[in-house]
């Protein structure tokens, strides 16, 4: 990937095991950067533009701007707090006490395969009650709580009942507007739900990306990537920086690894893994995941009478 020569001596060493484009492309801008968020087993790093990169250890599965490395048994906030400097030399990441050598990391498609799945036109939406029937057994009570699974009985509400009503107000909204190629109805409607609720991640972008999803698996390519520009673009401002960061990448067409599963399974007709990726996908976060899956199954579900049989 790079140049080969030793990384700064009294570093911590840990190696890349996989990396997504954007995270490539971060790594060879010669920009600096510095540590943005820390988690157990995460950090975001953001560089002089404002781009992010997710480092990550396993079991944190890849996604669109991962750089996944083997840390060991090395709990991240051990080596790293917020704001130290991040910078590449040669073939190397260095990030507070950590040295992460890049020249052995596998690159990762952060796309999944649109294409196959459109092949499939309309035959694919027979998983969606599949998907669907995971939904009321999560019970995390997320803002989007019973938006497409309304016999939902389990879990307790976490947020007031007001957000919860401002959330599904603007998701009923950019569903309806989803089927149009108005770029003012679509910029609206994204602006409502940008940065709605709580979280690392708020509720709203979750489900807008979601509705990417939606876009690109059953739209044209073009028409997918045109539309969630003008959502993403509406959204990025008025949201955190590593929120913005999910979704542009959405725009791009591109998702976190349990998503391709997802996907996966549906253009194989695979039913069970289907709801097994779904819940997968409901362990992102406390309710990302839930937010992004509802936005996903509502957008599919707007979108079913513009797609050819």
């Amino acid at each position: 990937m790079l140049s080969r020569t030793s990384a700064q001596p009294g570093l911590a060493a840990a190696a890349a095991l996989s990396v997504a484009p954007a995270a490539l492309a971060w790594l060879r801008s010669g920009l600096r950067g510095h540590v943005l968020h820390v988690f157990d087993r995460a950090a975001y790093l953001i560089d002089e533009r404002g781009e992010i990169l997710l480092l990550a250890a396993p079991p944190v599965g890849m996604g669109p701007f991962t750089l996944l490395a083997d840390f060991q048994d090395l709990r991240l906030p051990e080596g790293l707090s917020v704001d130290e400097p991040a910078w590449v030399r040669h073939d190397h990441l260095c990030v507070g006490e950590l040295s992460i050598r890049l020249d052995m990391a596998a690159p990762w498609r952060a796309a999944p395969d649109w294409e196959s799945l459109r092949r499939r036109g309309a035959s694919w939406f027979s998983a969606l009650p599949g998907i669907r029937h995971v939904l009321p057994s999560h019970g995390r009570g997320g803002v989007f709580a019973g938006f497409v699974a309304e016999d939902r009985v389990s879990g307790e509400r976490s947020i007031d009942e007001r957000l919860a009503l401002s959330a599904r107000k603007a998701a009923y909204g950019l569903l309806e507007a989803l089927p149009s190629d108005d770029e003012g109805t679509l910029t609206r409607s994204a602006y409502g739900l940008a940065g709605l609720g709580k979280g690392f991640t708020p509720s709203g972008d979750d489900f807008l990306m979601g509705t990417m999803f939606a876009l690109w698996a059953t739209m044209p390519a073009e028409t997918a990537r045109r539309r969630s520009r003008w959502l993403s673009g509406s959204a990025e401002k008025r949201t955190t920086r590593a929120s913005a960061a999910w979704l542009t990448a959405a725009a791009r067409g591109e998702a976190a690894e349990a998503w391709h599963g997802l996907f996966a399974s549906v253009v194989e007709h695979r039913i069970d893994d289907t709801r097994a990726a779904a819940q997968r996908i409901l362990q992102t976060g406390h309710t990302s995941g839930e937010d992004a899956l509802i936005g996903f199954v509502g957008g599919v579900e707007s979108l079913l009478t513009r797609v050819p049989c």
